[in-house]
């Protein structure tokens, strides 16, 4: 309902002013207030206590209710359709859902992910015991012998690796040449690519080198030592050999039988050349297996001997603070996931009727194209511009009281806002934005078009003291009142203000009492 506006002299919206002719006479720092001298008038209002509401009022248009389109923001496929044509459904409903299953997984990843980082937090705040701290070190221990093993492994698989490069290409490679022990890597049947000769003859001399001086090296490898150096060397050579062994295989596969070459001889030296490619392959890809082992290790008895640390010292305040940044991180993961799985399903917005759904399961369906569309059961609903000054105290949600010209302001409707547009609409140069209210109930009275005057309800507080707004003034950045005494005199008194109504009143949370008088204006002539 409307509340009229302060209550003037006990007289309700009359707005009368009360002329008080007083002479002042200042004596002993009071006031003497007798008949004759100067003239003042002075407007003063009661404070009363009441219920305060604070209203948005705006005026609109009864219209048809208006179908609602929806659409999925992410291209999936339709795994669920909840509705058809015709059904009527409440606000929240599900409609269509697409395939999620990937994004159920991630979100159940994810709150587990915030499961374990409570648990951390839990047991940085509680403090490590005894026995944990032992736990720990024995977890130290293994990943120092994991660390050891890797290394061991490493060593052999690098000794393993010399041993079939040096057999691949000394054993394997070495038949098709004319006299590779006494340094001489021609090939001695004719090739029909002489490039690729070339390639092959200079390769091999140049892997002779290689294989002699990574034979020497090998003298200081030791599984006491990082042997990642000698990783580096044995992955480097490998992969050389493996390159001659592939244009060798090349040669072979493209040679045919003739005076220089019998098909017999040809036939071994393809299946010695597939062979060695075969177990240089193996070797490579173990020396890549060990190697990452051994990286592995490293960083796991990095990190429980980290953890040891922290067990042994106890939680620090940082710790704590990064535990905390930790839990933060997977909580809003699990937000984000949260969000990916709403776009998979459409949700009514309204409780209304299916107009259209066009969809089957198993069908793609894209970001954007209307898929299901409803209206309001509502048979009306109105539409209002709200400027931006008001936009932010309206809710959806909140209930409003509307009057259409046609039957007069005593016959009331009830309404609610369902929809709040985020986008801008300029109206005359104000920002304003769209909003949609429905009426509570069916009325036949309603007809298209009707002009209807919206007071939207967007607080409320009941039984508290109010005063009206233009009796506060503000000094310095605090508020107060003239208070007018029964003996005349003006005092001014801080107070402190909440609620401000919607007819130019204001809630008092401090600084008066009911009853006492308040000057609302003051004109000394």
């Amino acid at each position: 309902m409307h509340y009229p506006s302060m209550l003037i002299f006990s007289f309700v919206r009359r707005h009368i002013i009360v002329s008080i002719i007083i002479a002042v006479v200042v004596i002993g720092g009071g006031f003497l207030i007798f008949g004759g001298g100067d003239k003042s008038t002075i407007d003063f209002a009661e404070v009363l206590r009441r219920d305060l509401v604070q209203e948005v009022s705006v005026t609109g248009n009864a219209e048809p209710a208006h179908a609602v389109d929806l659409a999925f923001e992410r291209t999936g496929r339709v795994a669920r359709i909840y509705v058809s044509v015709g059904e009527e459904v409440s606000a929240g409903a599900s409609l269509v859902a697409l395939e999620n299953s990937d994004i159920v997984a991630q979100l159940r990843d994810a709150e587990a992910r915030v499961s374990i980082e409570q648990a951390v937090l839990d047991e940085l705040l509680r403090g490590t015991r005894q026995e944990e701290v032992r736990a720990q070190e024995i977890k130290v221990e293994n990943a120092q012998t994991t660390l050891n093993d890797a290394k061991k492994n490493l060593v052999d698989v690098i000794l393993d690796a010399f041993t079939k490069g040096d057999d691949a290409i000394r054993n394997k490679l070495d038949q098709i040449f004319v006299n590779p022990q006494g340094g001489n890597y021609n090939i001695h049947f004719t090739v029909n690519n002489p490039q690729l000769e070339s390639d092959i003859e200079t390769g091999r001399a140049s892997i002779e080198t290689t294989l002699d001086a990574w034979q020497v090296s090998l003298a200081g490898l030791s599984a006491q030592n990082d042997p990642s150096s000698f990783y580096a060397i044995a992955k480097t050579n490998i992969t050389d050999i493996r390159s001659l062994l592939d244009k060798a295989a090349l040669v072979v596969n493209q040679t045919q039988a003739g005076p220089t070459i019998s098909q017999a001889t040809l036939d071994g030296y393809k299946t010695d050349i597939a062979a060695a490619r075969t177990v240089v392959n193996t070797a490579s890809s173990n020396l890549s297996s060990a190697q990452e082992k051994l990286q592995n290790a490293i960083s796991s008895l990095s990190y429980e001997e980290q953890q040891l640390i922290v067990k042994t010292a106890g939680a620090t305040s940082e710790a704590i603070r990064v535990q905390e940044a930790k839990l933060d991180q997977a909580e809003a993961a699990v937000i984000a996931r949260q969000a990916d799985l709403a776009k998979t399903i459409l949700r009514s917005p309204l409780h209304g009727i299916i107009t259209k759904q066009d969809t089957e399961v198993g069908q793609i369906v894209t970001a954007g194209p209307h898929v299901v569309s409803l209206i309001s059961e509502s048979e009306f609903e109105i539409k209002v511009n709200i400027p931006e000054t008001d936009i932010t105290n309206v809710k959806i949600g909140n209930s409003a009281r509307v009057t259409l010209d046609a039957y007069g302001k005593e016959e009331e409707f009830g309404a609610h806002v369902v929809m709040i547009d985020p986008a801008e609409t300029v109206i005359e140069g104000v920002v304003t934005y769209k909003t949609t209210l429905q009426f509570d109930e069916r009325d036949e009275r309603i007809k298209p078009g009707m002009t209807a005057n919206v007071d939207i309800l967007t607080a409320e507080r009941k039984n508290v003291l109010v005063i009206p707004t233009r009796s506060v003034s503000t000094k310095n950045g605090t508020q107060f009142v003239r208070v007018l005494h029964e003996d005349g005199s003006i005092e001014e008194r801080a107070i402190e203000t909440g609620l401000r109504g919607s007819f130019g009143d204001i809630e008092v949370t401090s600084g008066l009492k009911e009853e006492e008088k308040i000057v609302t204006f003051f004109d000394e002539e």
